[in-house]
């Protein structure tokens, strides 16, 4: 028989940047600040969105600054991780093997980095020379609980959530960017408009559900931590952030909603214990 199973508890924090397009110094910067934030909180793993280093935005030189894991920014993540004690999964785009990657970089205090590789691309990435990623998800344990990362379009892949369950994850990383183009985009003027208030309206009851993600936490138990990219590319995207922390029972922990007015956005980090139901263990086989 096996032994029942117990619960687990993790504080983890969401870190949501207001990026600067190709401005990886800024972003840096803020990745340091909100770590400090989670890591006085208790904090012990702490996730910010897809392309967040980069700011994604697709244009050809920014693709082309991709990072290897040898290059300083990592090397910077590095540091930042050692300085405040907290496990950093910080997306970027990544070089390696001659091509380029949407990624999500994941950075230990005692040095180590693990790199999970966007899978499902949109036609705008392939476009601008990204290469799918594999399917399968790299797993990694954080004080002992067995994490994965699903970059945005990825948690879409077919059977996914039936394999993370089998492979035993307890909580699950959902890095993304996007949410709206440029012409969503609000000014605080703009609310003074009777048509524009009822779109920004209807936008942010939009951004604030969650959907079904509450029940699939709470089906698979399987928690949840979900970061979106805030800021203006200056091209054609508008990212208005959001992101939430789900426990394994469909608890919501944390929320800090997306926000349409351009103006209003900031740093934020949220934060909170995480419940998760521990990995059953075989007992020892008698002798």
């Amino acid at each position: 028989m096996r032994r029942p199973s117990s619960s687990l508890r993790l504080h983890v924090a969401c870190g949501q940047l207001v990026m600067q397009p190709g401005d990886i110094g800024h972003q840096l910067e803020q990745v340091n600040s909100l770590s400090a934030e989670a890591s006085k909180a208790g904090a012990r793993l702490i996730l910010f969105a897809e392309g967040a280093l980069h700011g994604y935005c697709l244009k050809p030189d920014i693709v082309a600054a991709a990072l290897s894991p040898k290059d300083s920014a990592v090397q910077q993540l590095r540091q930042i991780s050692r300085r405040h004690g907290l496990v950093i999964a910080v997306g970027a785009f990544e070089k390696a093997n001659q091509k380029r990657y949407i990624s999500h970089f994941v950075v230990w205090p005692d040095g180590r980095v693990r790199v999970q590789r966007k899978h499902s691309l949109t036609p705008a990435e392939i476009h601008a020379g990204f290469s799918p990623g594999p399917i399968a998800r790299t797993l990694f344990d954080v004080n002992g609980i067995r994490c994965a990362i699903v970059i945005c379009a990825d948690t879409g892949i077919e059977g996914l959530w039936n394999h993370l369950k089998q492979k035993g994850c307890q909580l699950c990383l959902i890095p993304t960017a996007g949410g709206a183009n440029r012409e969503d985009m609000r000014r605080p003027e703009d609310l003074d408009d009777p048509t524009l208030r009822t779109r920004y309206l209807k936008a942010m009851e939009k951004v604030c559900f969650l959907g079904e993600a509450l029940l699939r936490c709470r089906d698979l138990g399987i928690a949840m931590m979900a970061t979106n990219l805030a800021g203006d590319d200056g091209i054609a995207k508008y990212h208005p952030g959001h992101s939430s922390i789900v426990d394994s029972r469909g608890c919501l922990v944390a929320l800090h909603p997306g926000e349409y007015v351009a103006d209003f956005l900031r740093p934020v980090m949220i934060h909170g214990d995480v419940i998760v139901q521990a990995r059953p263990t075989r007992p020892l086989s008698a002798r």
